[in-house]
């Protein structure tokens, strides 16, 4: 890709300027030795230069010929001018075809104020033997041979009448590369350094900016304790520093100052007038409520009372708003809610739903704030809304000390475990709600209404869940649940048969969805284990007319929920039928979940009520399903 030979004009910071001696290079520098100077970067400088309407000459041969200057050609052969190969833009200088033993030759004479010249060169030729020269009134300040891409060189002059000349030279033997040279970008302009201005006035700084060929750049204020007002606190670039001419000098003055009042206390508009009379401005005005402080006076102010600061500067005040008490809206009708809120010059906020087993559904579950803060007048109040009862679970009452050394479980847990007709009526109403979304085969989580978690983007059901034929089961424990005309229904007979093909995201979004919550693996194992005693949880034994496992060849794979039991604290299948998602890992640093109770399809080993195995969050399966808490 070609670059934008204007390029060479923004793209200089300035450095100083030494020779090869280590000295500052200078207008008087003896061209008569090898006085190399490296000038990194000009072209930020020469833009700033050329802002500042001073002049750079440039030769950058983008007229496409010789004819932008007088320059002079002599040797064996003309220098030309191409397009194949150049440092910036689209065209470059390049020595003429020359044969053993010639030079090909290109020279101008400038008369000219400036004190530097730069290039750019590339050498293609035999190593040592061919070269590049560079002369200037006819001394060599440089020579490059052997294959060196463009690099840049730049060296000291006197203003005046100079001779610049480039030769490209052969020896009198073999042809090794281009057998050629080219130069780009020649330019002629000056440098200066910049004065020290600090601690002078801002009259005078800018004069001696100006008289020392330079440019006066931006000019801030700011407050300081030390600098009279109007004199330069600072200088960017700082004094003694080498630039080019017409290089911008940035400048901070010290400002007028001026004292913060003292506003807290005060009425808005006695503290809005007593800043302006301070020279100072009006900021931010914000409103808090206060206990304190009178409805529309000032609680507090940034910058203090007391501090001095640059006039012009800014005030931001926090006035004491008008006062409201949110009243209690929970248990009203939606509607009534929102008329109170409004009424009592609140607005209505966020209106999440929830299922309730108490509020009727379209009333209010719960509110924030609550009932009889006080808060500012046109605050929000956010509600929780009833969305009715959830799907009918029978839940059993436990309260178990725990298994040793972990968590007891204190609570309700579902009898048995969750059936394709309570999670079908979940996906019908989390789709209504915005909750779910059906994508191929697949049901996700979307961020809905509902105030339950969501995981959004993940697989919570695989439709298309494939069952087993083996150990007398026929398709067993297929996915059951079918998706049509934008609902979600069971297939016959299979209703009360537990869900399977449900993911851990699936089954926690379930409990979400109702405010419930998976058992942790210790809660389960706590019931399953019932006094210590069982081994399994159907009791210290296992066989194939107390749990439905590997050997009981069940036609369908999973048995209605409820067919084996109730065995403990009366809970049901919580050994095999299907494996049991919970919330906690069988090993605490894993990113698994620990399934519990075994399957229709697990050996004895694989049932007991000690979970023995975890799985990833998205696996599904179809042995694999969940019971709930609350």
């Amino acid at each position: 890709m070609k670059r934008n030979k204007k390029c060479i004009l923004i793209a200089f910071v300035t450095v100083p300027i030494l020779c090869s001696c280590g000295l500052a290079a200078c207008p008087s520098a003896d061209l008569s030795g090898d006085c190399f100077v490296d000038y990194k970067d000009f072209a930020l400088m020469a833009e700033q230069w050329l802002t500042a309407g001073r002049r750079i000459e440039i030769e950058d041969f983008e007229t496409g010929d010789f004819s932008k200057y007088d320059w002079q050609h002599s040797g064996a052969a003309p220098w030309v001018i191409v397009s194949d190969t150049f440092y910036e833009g689209s065209y470059a200088a390049k020595s003429g075809a020359i044969t053993h033993s010639q030079t090909s030759t290109l020279e101008i004479a400038f008369d000219t104020p400036f004190e530097l010249i730069s290039f750019y060169r590339r050498v293609s030729s035999e190593n040592n033997y061919d070269f590049l020269r560079f002369y200037i009134d006819g001394v060599l300040l440089g020579s490059w041979s052997g294959n060196q891409d463009w690099a840049q060189q730049t060296y000291s002059i006197t203003p005046g009448l100079h001779t610049f000349r480039w030769s490209y030279t052969k020896d009198d033997s073999f042809d090794v590369g281009f057998d050629c040279a080219w130069i780009d970008n020649i330019m002629l302009f000056n440098y200066c350094k910049v004065p020290d201005v600090t601690g002078m006035s801002q009259v005078d700084a800018e004069a001696a900016i100006i008289g020392a060929g330079l440019v006066v750049g931006s000019i801030s204020e700011v407050f300081s304790g030390l600098v009279p007002e109007g004199h330069v606190i600072s200088q960017a670039p700082l004094g003694g520093e080498t630039v080019l001419s017409g290089s911008t000098v940035n400048l901070v003055v010290s400002g007028a100052k001026s004292v913060v009042p003292d506003v807290a206390g005060m009425a808005q508009m006695d503290a809005e007038a007593a800043i302006i009379n301070a020279f100072l401005v009006v900021g931010t005005i914000s409103e808090a409520f206060s206990d304190t402080v009178p409805e529309g006076h000032v609680i507090s102010q940034a910058p203090l009372g007391g501090e001095t600061v640059l006039s012009g500067s800014t005030v931001n005040i926090v006035v004491s708003g008008v006062k409201g008490i949110v009243p209690d809206v929970t248990g009203m009708a939606q509607v009534d809610a929102e008329a109170v809120i409004i009424e009592a010059d609140l607005v209505v906020g966020t209106i999440s739903e929830a299922y309730s087993d108490t509020v009727p559904e379209g009333h209010v579950i719960s509110q924030a704030p609550l009932c009889g803060e006080s808060v500012l007048s046109g605050s929000t109040v956010d509600m929780v809304v009833s969305v009715g009862t959830p799907p009918e679970v029978a839940f059993v009452y436990i309260n178990d000390p725990g298994v040793p050394e972990h968590e007891p479980f204190t609570g309700l847990m579902s009898k048995y475990e969750t059936t394709n007709a309570q999670f079908a009526q979940y996906l019908n109403t989390a789709k209504a709600s915005g909750d779910i979304v059906v994508s191929g085969d697949y049901v996700k989580g979307a961020t809905g209404s509902n105030i339950g978690g969501d995981f959004v983007g993940q697989d919570y059901y695989y439709l298309a869940g494939q069952g087993l034929t083996d150990h007398g089961a026929t398709n067993g424990g297929a996915a059951r649940i079918k998706y049509s005309d934008g609902s979600f229904t069971v297939d016959s007979g299979f209703e009360n048969h537990p869900v399977s093909y449900v993911s851990w995201y699936g089954a926690t979004a379930f409990c979400d969805y109702y405010g419930w919550w998976l058992p942790t693996k210790w809660e389960w194992q706590a019931v399953a284990d019932y006094d210590g005693s069982y081994i399994y949880a159907c009791g210290p034994t296992i066989n194939v007319t107390i749990a439905n496992y590997k050997y009981s060849t069940h036609p369908d794979g999973t048995t209605i929920v409820g067919t084996f039991g109730p065995y403990g604290y009366g809970m049901c299948d919580m050994t095999g039928n299907v494996h049991e998602w919970s919330s906690g890992s069988v090993y605490p640093t894993s990113e698994s979940y620990a399934i519990c109770g075994g399957g229709w399809y697990s050996p004895e080993q694989g049932c007991t009520a000690s979970p023995p195995t975890s799985r990833p969050p998205r696996y599904m399966l179809n042995d694999l399903g969940f019971r709930v808490c609350r």
